[in-house]
């Protein structure tokens, strides 16, 4: 059987009232809690593939599950 995981965006950075939604980054506490994300992750499942958006807080979310989910 097939599975669909739906994973969000870590928390993202609303300081610059100027970006636009696809450009908003991701806070301090989001860069912190991805990487431990990636981890908890890693416990119980091997490494996939990810389909996701471009947005940067997207991009950076995955950036850190990739560096804290290890083989």
């Amino acid at each position: 059987m097939k599975r669909l995981y739906l994973l969000r965006h870590a928390k993202s950075d609303w300081r610059d009232a100027t970006l636009s939604d696809h450009d908003r980054p991701l806070n301090k506490r989001g860069q912190r809690d991805a990487p431990r994300i990636g981890a908890a992750l890693a416990q119980r499942y091997a490494p996939m593939p990810f389909y996701l958006s471009s947005a940067c807080r997207a991009q950076a979310t995955y950036e850190g599950l990739c560096a804290g989910w290890h083989d």
